[in-house]
């Protein structure tokens, strides 16, 4: 949801299909996430350096069992984002404290005065609000237009209150821009 790409399936020469998802981002987020497919999956994914940017890298994971759960099971869309899309179905609290974790450490922001994140679909940023708010009682405000370009719309959800990023610090286990963290939890 954040900065992956489940690619639609293509036909191989042989026979069958050749399966790809493809995750962008840091060095260290990747080693993570590497990590967290290794032992639900028991599947190493390979990495490659990202030539199109100076400190991203792509981990590349291939397995028809791992697209098919992210797909049918967690219902994550193959193919481009659209223009309006929406939460994938998690029933567990828990997994979806980890999805908020993981989404904005690829598409969130930390800053002194807020915590947010940006998207292009606004219902998904509704959706997202309305979930923390049921099951964290987390308070985001928006969404918010954040950006408008000739092709696209992009909308924002906040949090501005310092009780309301304690609780979101507490609650959510990020680790997008530690060193930012650290120091608004510090002088908070």
């Amino acid at each position: 949801m954040g900065d992956g790409t489940i690619v639609s399936p293509t036909k191989r020469k042989r026979g069958g299909y050749h399966w790809k998802i493809s995750i962008t981002g840091e060095l260290d987020h990747l080693k993570l996430f590497k990590n967290i497919v290794i032992s639900l999956f028991n599947y190493a994914p390979r990495m490659y350096k990202d030539q199109r940017k100076k400190n991203t890298h792509s981990l590349l994971i291939n397995p028809k069992v791992i697209y098919r759960y992210l797909t049918n099971v967690l219902g994550l869309r193959i193919g481009a984002k659209k223009t309006e899309f929406s939460v994938p179905h998690i029933v567990n609290p828990e997994f979806f404290k980890y999805f908020l974790a993981g989404l904005f450490d690829t598409d969130g922001c930390v800053t002194a005065r807020a915590v947010k994140i940006n998207q292009q679909s606004k219902k998904f940023l509704s959706q997202v609000k309305m979930l923390t708010h049921h099951l964290f009682a987390i308070e985001f405000k928006g969404p918010y237009l954040h950006r408008k370009t000739m092709w696209k719309k992009h909308w924002e959800i906040r949090i501005g209150t310092v009780k309301e990023r304690k609780r979101f610090f507490q609650e959510i286990p990020i680790r997008i821009k530690t060193s930012n963290l650290e120091r608004v939890v510090a002088s908070r």
